[in-house]
């Protein structure tokens, strides 16, 4: 089943370019993927060190695999002290309406 897995990232104000440059690494990583669809980064209107990535996934397993890799934990330690707190991960599935109202 399809997931989409929402990242949040609250950079440290004095950090953020270089965070950017880690955010984009991720991203270009990411797209070599097994499993990997899509993904969306955007920042907070009002927040612009918010950064919250959205990212489409075959399944659960691609995404989980994705997360344990060597390659991504490598990128994402870089990520770290760039972050007023630990990343936020939320992992969604798409909610069939139809299939809830059978009931």
């Amino acid at each position: 089943m399809q997931v989409t897995v929402m990242i949040i990232w609250q950079l440290k104000k004095d950090r953020s370019a270089q965070c950017y440059k880690v955010i984009f690494d991720l991203r270009a990583s990411v797209m070599k993927q097994p499993g990997y669809i899509s993904s969306e980064t955007l920042h907070d209107y009002d927040d612009p060190n918010k950064i919250i990535v959205l990212s489409k996934w075959e399944n659960v397993d691609r995404w989980n695999s994705w997360v344990e890799s060597p390659e991504r934990q490598s990128t994402a330690a870089q990520i770290e002290n760039c972050l007023l707190r630990p990343p936020e991960y939320q992992i969604f599935s798409v909610l069939r309406l139809r299939d809830k109202l059978k009931g």
